[in-house]
């Protein structure tokens, strides 16, 4: 991959590297104190992920990745390891996600708003009914293991070689914010994964046909997953102009579907408490990070990338341009505001949302058939 003339490779492992930096040096100065230390933990880490990723890349050969049902196998003992880790690892109290998820559920059990919490929920309600098994199964971490092998499924089904394959496991298992997620049992990787496993059969299906229900099934679970994070509506925007841009009637009526199910979703809380959900709800949680007019930028640019898409493997690469570049202005503006020891180390900023944009370079990487700048498809394999 990194000897191609691929583009997208390229920038990916980039970004994936840059997104790993963000972690170590944060996490290197929290438990170190010491910012001279901070520096040559970073380098090796680098060097080590870097060296490794090339030593793939020049020592093995692009095989086809065989008969999957082996890597079935190694999937469901990676699941046995992550639910033992969970399970002799405390829950940390430090990130507020989990707290906001515990006492969301505990309010909605107990017959309370849920919204009228210490902990300042962000999300929107299906995000805590996705948690709900797994909060009743007493260890919401159970959460994250699922969202984690879910991803290495779809790791797993969208590869095509085995050094392909490698190269993202790799990736995936050596980046420091997986376990991040893990240690602090927070869900953005599941939310972002959840959504991916609903876009890739959507699009595989209907990019070949017409099939009606398929069409409304997805629109709908699509509304469903609208009602966890504002995000997922930038990514399923992005999507339906890339998928339906030649059908606008397919594009409004699955956009509307999706819509009046988010609506829904939001319309019992909004009920129980109008004044508090929309003064101190998710909406006003979530519309923090960003100002207006940054959104409206991006809102323009996702119009015109939808139009030049041309592959799914084009929607990931800039689905995760759009997230990290957002996350990335973001940041820059709590630079811009409390500088950068506050808000890289300080926890002024919560670099934990470059999560959302992992799993996309991730799946954006391929091997050497892609040769073009854009990563198109030349030849079969």
């Amino acid at each position: 991959m990194l000897k191609s003339d691929s583009i997208i490779n390229r920038i990916s492992v980039i970004l994936l590297l840059i997104i790993n930096t963000f972690f170590v040096v944060k996490y290197g100065y929290r438990y170190t104190n010491s910012t001279l230390l901070v520096v040559p933990i970073t380098l090796l880490y680098l060097a080590v992920l870097i060296s490794v990723i090339f030593y793939i890349n020049n020592n093995l050969l692009p095989f086809n990745i065989g008969n999957k049902k082996y890597y079935y196998w190694g999937l469901l003992l990676l699941g046995i390891l992550l639910i033992t880790f969970m399970n002799i690892t405390p829950e940390t109290t430090r990130v507020g996600r989990l707290p906001a998820i515990n006492e969301w559920l505990g309010n909605f059990i107990n017959g309370k708003f849920p919204y009228r919490a210490e902990s300042n929920p962000s999300g929107f309600p299906f995000l805590f009914f996705i948690t709900a098994p797994f909060y009743l199964l007493g260890n919401v971490g159970y959460l994250e293991v699922f969202g984690l092998l879910l991803f290495v499924l779809i790791i797993i089904n969208n590869s095509h070689y085995r050094k392909e394959l490698l190269t993202k496991i790799v990736l995936l298992f050596l980046s420091l914010p997986i376990y991040y997620e893990l240690m602090v049992r927070s869900e953005l990787l599941t939310n972002i994964t959840l959504y991916l496993a609903v876009v890739i059969p959507i699009y595989s299906i209907l990019s070949k046909q017409e099939n009606k229900l398929v069409f409304i099934s997805g629109a709908i679970i699509m509304g469903m997953l609208l009602s966890t994070r504002l995000i997922v509506g930038l990514l399923l925007f992005l999507f339906l102009i890339f998928l339906f841009r030649n059908d606008l009637k397919k594009f409004f009526l699955f956009g509307i579907i999706s819509f009046t199910v988010f609506v829904f979703t939001l319309l019992p809380f909004y009920l129980w408490d109008s004044e508090y959900f929309i003064t101190k709800g998710p909406f006003s949680v979530q519309l923090l990070y960003l100002p207006v007019w940054v959104m409206a930028i991006f809102l323009i640019l996702l119009i015109y990338a939808g139009t030049i898409i041309s592959s799914l493997r084009e929607y990931f690469f800039t689905s995760g341009l759009i997230l990290f570049s957002i996350t990335l202005i973001s940041f820059l503006i709590t630079i811009k505001n409390y500088g950068l020891n506050n808000a890289l180390l300080n926890d002024y900023f919560d670099i934990s949302y470059f999560i959302f944009a992992l799993p996309f370079f991730i799946l954006s990487l391929a091997e050497e058939k892609y040769l073009t700048n854009l990563g198109k498809l030349i030849f079969d394999e």
